[in-house]
């Protein structure tokens, strides 16, 4: 600085001036969309896969949490989400025959107090296993339905008529 007068005199003063982050950025996924295709037979507990989002603000505004939108996917619970590391894993046992893919929709929030969302969709396809038993109907060809066969019957002649189904 300097005071203008006759002799010019001047001082200086060191300052540090601190910036300080505003949670001007939202968190971004590295994909928009994931997926994974699973077996059924996975039990609760098992990872599917990860997710992974960035914010470019600094300290708690650019630490990012991940948590499932229960209110536009998933509401009963089928998976869950770290919300550190952003893992999900079966939370309860899935049925192929039930449901055959699952859409979740995923949130990545930063840490501010009024938090900036990101957003991507994970596709869940799940697998069929052979958990089940096959079933077998036979119905027989006499006239009360009862199983008969005449012994005057023919070879070839049908006598009942049987049908095997594997879900």
């Amino acid at each position: 600085a300097y005071d203008g007068g006759s002799p010019t005199r001047s001082s200086q003063m060191r300052l540090d001036i601190v910036i300080l982050d505003i949670n001007d950025h939202a968190p971004v996924f590295n994909q928009s969309r994931y997926q994974a295709l699973i077996s059924e037979s996975l039990l609760p507990g098992a990872s599917v896969l990860q997710v992974y989002a960035t914010d470019a603000d600094q300290g708690p505004n650019g630490d990012v949490r991940y948590e499932i939108n229960r209110r536009q996917s998933d509401p009963e619970g089928y998976f869950t989400i770290n919300a550190q590391s952003g893992l999900i894993q079966i939370n309860k046992p899935l049925d192929y025959e039930t449901r055959k893919v699952h859409e979740l929709v995923v949130q990545a929030k930063d840490g501010a107090e009024q938090p900036e969302v990101g957003t991507a969709f994970v596709s869940i396809q799940v697998r069929d296993s052979n958990d089940n038993q096959p079933s077998m109907t036979i119905i027989f060809l006499s006239e009360d339905g009862a199983p008969r066969v005449s012994e005057g019957a023919n070879p070839g002649q049908y006598v009942a008529r049987i049908s095997v189904s594997d879900p």
